[in-house]
C-alpha cells in the first residue's frame, strides 16, 4: 500500500475497548500478522463503528491481505461518513486499482485532486497511476499545481522532476530538483537525482559542487563520499581527498565491496579489482560484483584473473551471465584464441538454447573468422525457431553486407521492418542506414536513422539512434551544430557511456570547441582506455590541441587495441591500424 492511504486522520475513540483493539491491531500488524490484525481492527469498528480512521486503517488492511471486497465495503463506508476525505479516495482508488480498473481509479483521483486544498496525497497518487500508465506529460500539470498548493512538499517537486527527465526537458527537471534540494538539503535521494540530471546535461562540476555542499551537512554519510568520489573521478581523474575518507571509513566488506564497484567502474580499475579481489571471500562475491571485478581485471590488462573471475558466473544470473560471456569470448579473441571464444559462447548455449544474444555473438564468431555461410545458417535456424532482436539483426546484417554487399543487407533489414520487435526494428533501421551510406545515398540513410530514433523505446536504444545520427552529420556535410544536439541527446540518454562522451566530444572538436572537446574525450578515455576507437578519437584531439606528447600516448593505446581486434577477426581492424600507424608516424617524424 503507498504512504499516501496512511495520511494522518484524527484518531478519537469513544471507548477504552475500541482503543485497546486499535492496539491490538497496530502490534498484530508490526508483527506481520494481518488476519490477526484485520480482526482487531473489526472488533474496534464494533464500538466505534463511525470512526473514519478505523475504517481506512481495515480497509488498508484488506487491501494488503487481498480482501478486496471487505476493503471496498470499507471505501463505501468513509464515503458515507465523510464524502469529501482524500484518505477515504485514495482507499477508493486503491480498491479500483486492486480490480484492475485504471481508469475508474483514474476518475476518483481527479475528482479527489480537484478538491485537495493544501495536501499532495491525491495530486501524487494519481502522477503516479499516470506516470505507470505511460502518459507521463499529463501527469506534469498534476504535478505543478501540487507543487504550488504546497511548495515544502519535495515529493512532489521530485517526481515532477522525475517526469520532465524522461520526457528530455533536463532543464526544468534540474529547476524543479533545486527547488527541492533548498527545502530539504539533507536528503541524500534529492542529491543523487539532482546529480544525475547534470551529469546528463554534462555539467559534472555543478554535480560535484552538490556532493561537496551535502558532505559539509553531512560528512559521515558514506555512500554519499562514494557519489561525491565518483563523480570528481570522471570529472579530472583525481579525488584524493574524498578517496582517503572514503578508505579511512571503510570497515565492513559491504564497504569495501562499494568502494570497489565505484572505483572499477570510475577510471580506477586497478584499485577496484584490487579491493574486490581482496574481500574476505571474493569467491561469494554476488554475479554483479563478480562481473564488475572481472571487467575491472580486464580493463588492467590482466585477462587470465578476469577469465578466472568470469567463469564462475552462472545462468541464473540473466543479462550479468550475457555479459560475462560476452566479455569471456572477447577476452580469448583479443588474445587470438578463437577457438576457446566459441567454446565459451556454446557452453552457454547448451544451457540456454533460445538466448537472442548468445546466438547473435555465435554468429558474429563465424563472421570474424570469415565463416559467412555458417553464420547465416545459425541466424536462419533461429528465426525458424521464432527468435529475433538486435543482436540477430546487427550479426546478420554484417553477414549479408560482406557476403553479397550492401543492397543485399538492405533488402534483407527492410524485410525484418515488418517482422521484428522494437529493439529488433531499431536494430534493422540503423543497419538499413549504414547500407544506404555503402550505397551513396546519405538522405535516405539519415531517414532510417530519423526513424530508428522514433521507434526507439528504451534509453539504450535512443542513446544509440542518436550516436548515430550525431555521426552521420558529421560524415556526411559536416554538420557539427546538429552533429552536436544529437550527441547531447545520446548524452542525456547514456550520461556514463565512453561512445557516448567521445562522440559528444568529436562533435564538439568539429564545431571548434576544443576545451570542451577535449573534457568529453578525455572522460571517455578514462571510463575506456582499452578502446582503440576512443584512444584513436583522443589522440585526434590531443594532435588537434598541439599536444604531441599526449596525443603518441593515445596512439599507441589504440594501436594496443587494434592489435586485438586484428587478432580477433573484427572487419576493418586492419585498416584501422594502419591508419593510426599514420598518424603515429606523423607525430614521431617518420
Amino acid at each position: 500500500m503507498s504512504s499516501a492511504a496512511r495520511a494522518p486522520l484524527p484518531r478519537r475513540y469513544i471507548s477504552a475497548q475500541a482503543y485497546y483493539h486499535a492496539l491490538r491491531a497496530a502490534v498484530a500488524e508490526a508483527q506481520g500478522d494481518l488476519p490477526q490484525a484485520a480482526e482487531a481492527l473489526q472488533l474496534a469498528l464494533v464500538y466505534d463503528h463511525e470512526s473514519l480512521h478505523l475504517t481506512l486503517e481495515l480497509g488498508r488492511v484488506s487491501l494488503a491481505q487481498g480482501r478486496v471486497a471487505r476493503a471496498a465495503k470499507m471505501a463505501e463506508q468513509a464515503r458515507r461518513l465523510d464524502p469529501g476525505s482524500i484518505p477515504g479516495a485514495l482507499l477508493a482508488a486503491q480498491v479500483e486499482q486492486a480490480r484492475d480498473r485504471p481508469e475508474a481509479a483514474e476518475r476518483v483521483l481527479r475528482r479527489a485532486e480537484r478538491r485537495e486544498v493544501s495536501g499532495v496525497d491525491a495530486a501524487l497518487a494519481l502522477a503516479r497511476l499516470l506516470v505507470a500508465a505511460g502518459r507521463g506529460p499529463e501527469a506534469t500539470p498534476v504535478l505543478r499545481r501540487a507543487a504550488e498548493r504546497a511548495p515544502q512538499e519535495v515529493e512532489a517537486l521530485a517526481l515532477l522532476a522525475r517526469v520532465e527527465r524522461d520526457a528530455g526537458h533536463l532543464d526544468v527537471s534540474a529547476q524543479a530538483l533545486r527547488r527541492a534540494v533548498e527545502r530539504a538539503p539533507g536528503q541524500r535521494a534529492l542529491r543523487v537525482e539532482l546529480t544525475d540530471v547534470l551529469e546528463r546535461q554534462g555539467d559534472l562540476a555543478a554535480a560535484a559542487a552538490q556532493w561537496a555542499d551535502y558532505l559539509e551537512r553531512r560528512p559521515g554519510d558514506q555512500a554519499a563520499l562514494v557519489h561525491a568520489a565518483r563523480v570528481e573521478l570522471l570529472l579530472d581523474g583525481e579525488a584524493d581527498e574524498l578517496l582517503e575518507r572514503l578508505r579511512h571509513q571503510t570497515r565492513s566488506p559491504e564497504d569495501q565491496r562499494r568502494l570497489g564497484m565505484m572505483l572499477a567502474r570510475s577510471g580506477r580499475p586497478a584499485e577496484g579489482a584490487a579491493l574486490l579481489g581482496g574481500l574476505p571471500k571474493p569467491s561469494a562475491l554476488d554475479a554483479k560484483a563478480r562481473l564488475v571485478w572481472g571487467l575491472a581485471l580486464e580493463a588492467s590488462g590482466k585477462e587470465d584473473a578476469a577469465l578466472a573471475a568470469l567463469e564462475p558466473i552462472g545462468p541464473d544470473a540473466g543479462p550479468v551471465y550475457l555479459r560475462a560471456r560476452v566479455t569471456l569470448a572477447e577476452i580469448h579473441l583479443g588474445a587470438g584464441r578463437p577457438r576457446r571464444a566459441r567454446q565459451a559462447v556454446q557452453a552457454a548455449l547448451t544451457r540456454l538454447p533460445d538466448s537472442a544474444p548468445l546466438l547473435g555473438l555465435m554468429a558474429t564468431l563465424h563472421a570474424r573468422a570469415g565463416e559467412l555461410q555458417d553464420g547465416l545458417r545459425l541466424v536462419a535456424d533461429a528465426r525458424a525457431r521464432g527468435i529475433g532482436g538486435r543482436a540477430l539483426v546487427e550479426a546478420e546484417a554484417e553477414l549479408l553486407t560482406r557476403l553479397e554487399g550492401p543492397a543485399a543487407a538492405l533488402a534483407r533489414m527492410q524485410a525484418l521492418l515488418r517482422t521484428e520487435g522494437p529493439a529488433g526494428k531499431v536494430a534493422a533501421l540503423v543497419a538499413s542506414a549504414r547500407a544506404h551510406r555503402a550505397l551513396g545515398d546519405d538522405a535516405r540513410a539519415e531517414a532510417a536513422l530519423e526513424d530508428a530514433e522514433k521507434e526507439a523505446s528504451t534509453p539504450r536504444e535512443r542513446a544509440d539512434a542518436d550516436l548515430a545520427l550525431g555521426a552521420h552529420a558529421l560524415d556526411t556535410g559536416a554538420r557539427p551544430g546538429q552533429a552536436v544536439r544529437w550527441m547531447r541527446a545520446a548524452l542525456a540518454q547514456a550520461p556514463r557511456d565512453p561512445a557516448v562522451l567521445s562522440g559528444l566530444g568529436r562533435a564538439l572538436l568539429a564545431a571548434g570547441d576544443v576545451e570542451h572537446a577535449r573534457t568529453f574525450c578525455e572522460r571517455a578515455a578514462r571510463l575506456s582506455p582499452r578502446d582503440p576507437k576512443i584512444m584513436e578519437q583522443l589522440g585526434d584531439l590531443q594532435r588537434t590541441a598541439g599536444m604531441p606528447a599526449e596525443a603518441r600516448t593515445a596512439y599507441r593505446a589504440a594501436l594496443k587495441g587494434l592489435d586485438r581486434a586484428v587478432r580477433s577477426g573484427i572487419h576493418g581492424a586492419t585498416e584501422d591500424r594502419a591508419r593510426v600507424r599514420v598518424q603515429l608516424a606523423g607525430l614521431e617524424g617518420r
